[in-house]
């Protein structure tokens, strides 16, 4: 039974000190969201592993996955799910960071101090 339509869906990534959150939207709805281990040691091949086949569960054609936002303070994780969404969605990942114009404003005196993932959150 496929329970979603054949329609782009917009994959979030949040790599954190200790998981790596992810969430799959249609529109602003949540199909399904799920919660890694950050492993810096892990190859891009096993996330990509752990990924399809949580995909897979949820009855989630890979190929629809073809934008990707990710957020990141581990720069290792940043890197290996670049490479995850590249070689496996064909999909270059936006990935929120110092400089990026998020239409957030940020009241501080150095705003490039503010992780990424407080941006995203606040958006």
């Amino acid at each position: 039974m496929n329970k979603q339509a054949s329609t782009e869906k917009l994959v979030a990534v949040d790599i954190g000190n200790t998981s790596v959150n992810i969430g799959i939207f249609e529109g602003e709805q949540l199909l399904a969201n799920w919660h890694l281990g950050s492993v810096a040691q892990r190859m891009a091949d096993e996330y990509a592993s752990l990924l399809l086949g949580l995909l897979q569960h949820a009855d989630i054609q890979a190929g629809e996955l073809n934008r990707v936002i990710m957020c990141s303070v581990v720069p290792p994780l940043t890197t290996t799910f670049e490479e995850v969404f590249k070689t496996y969605f064909k999909a270059t990942p936006l990935v929120v960071g110092a400089g990026i114009k998020s239409g957030v404003k940020i009241r501080m005196d150095n705003p490039r101090e503010v992780g990424a993932d407080r941006i995203v959150n606040a958006a």
